[in-house]
């Protein structure tokens, strides 16, 4: 009796024993689990190009089949300063396990200025799961409802595109996990909403207000150009002005945008005005010598003759200047 007892637990625990690898065995052929991901975005503001950085609030949206996965618990904003997630709904669907939330988020952006009023942006939300790798869970973009609402609006700026993609992101190390091989590298899905910035009316209205004060201080300094060599106090006081004023107009400038190694339009258009005023400036005291000396045949005449020489080619140079590299900077 004792045996057969004996002989049908061993049975039992075999068959609970093939039926649990059976389980295991199924779970592995079926892969990672999908989730269905997507956002929609309510708001965007406090963008502050000194500080290479913008606010955004969004909702994320997934759906997804195993009960085990629940994406909030390792959601990863991955090129966020910090956010902040709050009202997390669950719902169990017919056919998924649905998921939403809100998130506030300061996400990180290096503006590229280079084209400074004419610059064009593409700004990134960065998702991952930082717990699971691609063998555990991918994301699969829900493209069709992943938008900016209508309504957000950015002072300044036009919306002019936005997309979706997932991609397999590789983070090159083994954090000094000994069991882990070199070269191993763990890959996560990632998923990506992107949106296109362009300045409203294509920048020409910041364009005005920004350099007006900087084309006004050389075109003063140019007047110089045409005012009689002995008048002293205007022929180089304007020009000092001009000077002040262009340092002050970069000055202010500059202190809205980030600090960038490179050289923008916005420094080429003060860096050659500095050198037209310098330019006047010379321009006026070569003419006063001439002006003023005695050993020149008709001196005044040609002083005169100078400065008109002068203000006719400087003037159609330093324009056509301005001109070329705005329109490089369209290009």
């Amino acid at each position: 009796m004792n045996e057969g007892k004996t002989l049908l637990s061993v049975l039992t625990a075999a068959v609970l024993i093939a039926g649990l690898s059976g389980g295991l065995n199924a779970q592995e052929e079926s892969g990672p689990d999908k989730v269905s991901f997507g956002l929609y975005i309510i708001d965007i503001y406090n963008l502050r190009m000194q500080d290479n950085e913008l606010a955004i609030d969004f909702y994320p949206f997934y759906c997804y089949q195993n009960s085990n996965t629940d994406p909030s618990k390792f959601l990863e904003i991955v090129n966020a300063k910090e956010f902040e997630k709050s009202g997390e709904y669950f719902e169990q669907k017919t056919d998924c396990y649905y998921q939403t939330m809100k998130v506030k988020s300061v996400i990180k952006k290096n503006w590229d200025v280079a084209k400074f009023p004419f610059d064009k942006h593409t700004v990134e939300i960065v998702i991952e799961d930082i717990a699971r790798d691609v063998n555990k869970v991918i994301f699969v973009p829900d493209a069709k409802n992943s938008s900016i609402d209508k309504k957000v609006k950015i002072a300044g700026w036009d919306i002019t595109a936005s997309r979706v993609q997932v991609i397999t992101n590789v983070w090159e190390s083994t954090y000094g996990d000994p069991d882990i091989a070199p070269g191993d590298y763990a890959k996560y899905s990632r998923y990506i909403f992107s949106f296109d910035l362009e300045r409203t009316g294509g920048g020409w209205g910041t364009f005005l207000k920004t350099f007006v004060g900087l084309f006004i201080a050389v075109m003063i300094a140019f007047v110089t150009l045409f005012v009689r060599p002995e008048d002293l106090d205007p022929r180089f006081g304007l020009s000092v002005g001009a000077l002040f004023a262009a340092l002050a107009s970069q000055y202010v400038i500059s202190s809205v945008l980030p600090e960038t190694p490179t050289q923008t339009l916005v420094d080429f258009l003060h860096n050659i005005s500095y050198v037209f005023i310098f330019l006047c400036v010379g321009e006026s005291a070569i003419s006063l010598k001439i002006y003023m000396s005695e050993k020149i045949v008709n001196s005044q005449k040609k002083a005169l003759l100078l400065d008109k020489i002068s203000a006719g080619i400087m003037i159609p140079i330093y324009m056509g200047i301005v001109v070329a590299s705005v329109w490089q900077a369209l290009s």
